[in-house]
């Protein structure tokens, strides 16, 4: 059925339940990953995988609505007669029904549903905002994990517009220059001198007061292609910085942040090499920081360019180590050089024998590995000493230095390297 006429079909819907004083929900269904499973295995399964999920999709509902593909991967159900506790109990046998594998020429191809509701008249009295409001809460759903279902609610009208609010504003500042990288530098805990530095974004807009917190502009940028633009930037500024550092002595590795978003992008890694050759510097000069859950979802191509920057010799670390999947068996199969432990293990390490026997035995784990490990969050002469002992080659924390701009890092190379 086209959009044009699943409108129409749905305007009739709702002249029918105006004249009942009937209630029904609509759903809009989107199979989450469906575009790794396509181009993984290749378009012809992905249309026989629709295919499948179309005859699945309507033998869960039984007759009891109308199910209709919306584009792509994207379905829409419009229900029966339902009230909010009927339509959370269909969403979820919806999402229920596709815990079982399909059957695709031979092979097993496992894919989950993400669903978002809006419910007439409550949600909306016409077609367009019905299909609007539950296409929002579809991507709330999303955002959230993906295999769940989520209504639609103001509240999540009025975030989402903030979100868009927000995203614009970022791509203006892009255009305006409004951006700062900050350096955090990690010590080398033997010889107590700095022997590389993280990057950090900051966003400082003209219109603001105060700079916007990572935490709140990242992950709208990482919701659209702005993550990727910002990420060519703030490759292109370490480049640049690494090579001013150069001309006056001083060299030092720069770790860049690399989003999820990126490491699928194709060329992303042909755009880093090129980055670097255009400022004449080495893959050891810019080092590479990807949490463990990117790596864990990364396909078979991602981790295949990044085996090829580890053999020319950039440097790859595991940022926040252990506040994901947290499982030390993964790390045998990424190409990486360095672990970073998150801050939440140190924190009370020194006095928890649970935190610290977690904490020696991700050290301990990471060294048979032959993995550097990078302690981040030491703020106290204790967990410095704590993790000398414990023979962690570097730390990174505001005992040793905050983030600071290249000027003030500039200073301090001089003064102690």
């Amino acid at each position: 059925m086209k959009n044009a006429d699943l409108e129409n079909t749905l305007q009739s819907r709702i002249e029918e339940a105006q004249q009942t004083g009937d209630k029904f929900g609509l759903f809009f269904l989107d199979l989450d990953m469906f575009k790794e499973v396509n181009d993984t295995l290749g378009h012809s399964w992905g249309d026989e995988l629709l295919q499948a999920v179309s005859q699945r999709l309507h033998e869960c509902l039984d007759s009891k609505g109308l199910i209709t593909r919306f584009g792509g991967d994207e379905f829409v159900v419009v229900s029966d007669t339902l009230n909010d506790t009927g339509a959370g109990e269909l969403a979820g046998k919806l999402t229920d029904c596709f815990q079982d594998a399909f059957e695709l020429s031979g092979e097993n191809v496992r894919i989950t549903l993400s669903v978002g509701i809006s419910l007439y008249p409550k949600d909306g009295d016409n077609a367009g905002d019905l299909l609007k409001n539950a296409d929002l809460a579809m991507y709330d759903a999303k955002a959230k994990g993906r295999n769940r279902y989520e209504f639609f609610s103001q509240s999540l009208a009025s975030q989402l517009q903030e979100q868009r609010t927000l995203a614009a504003q970022l791509h203006e500042s892009l255009n305006n220059n409004e951006f700062e990288l900050v350096y955090q530098p990690q010590f080398d805990l033997t010889s107590g001198r700095i022997a590389a530095c993280e990057a950090l974004l900051r966003w400082r807009p003209t219109r603001e007061v105060f700079s916007v917190s990572p935490g709140v502009f990242i992950p709208v940028a990482e919701r659209t292609d702005l993550i990727l633009h910002i990420g060519r930037w703030v490759m292109e500024q370490a480049c640049r910085q690494v090579k001013a550092w150069r001309e006056l002595g001083i060299k030092i590795r720069v770790d860049i942040n690399v989003s999820g978003r990126e490491l699928v992008e194709p060329g992303y890694f042909a755009g880093l090499d090129d980055c670097r050759a255009r400022y004449g510097l080495e893959p050891q000069d810019i080092g590479i920081e990807l949490t463990e859950n990117i790596l864990i979802k990364a396909g078979s191509e991602a981790l295949e360019e990044l085996k090829k920057q580890r053999e020319k010799g950039v440097e790859i670390s595991v940022d926040d180590f252990g506040v994901g999947y947290s499982s030390l068996s993964y790390l045998k199969h990424f190409p990486v050089s360095h672990l970073k432990i998150d801050r939440t293990f140190l924190k009370d390490a020194p006095e928890s024998a649970y935190d610290g026997a977690l904490m020696e035995a991700i050290v301990n784990v990471g060294h048979k590995l032959d993995l550097f490990i990078v302690a981040e969050g030491v703020e106290t002469e204790e967990q410095s000493r704590y993790c000398q002992d414990l023979k962690v080659e570097y730390a990174q924390g505001f005992l040793y230095a905050k983030p600071m701009p290249a000027r003030e890092l500039e200073k301090l190379l001089m003064s102690t390297n």
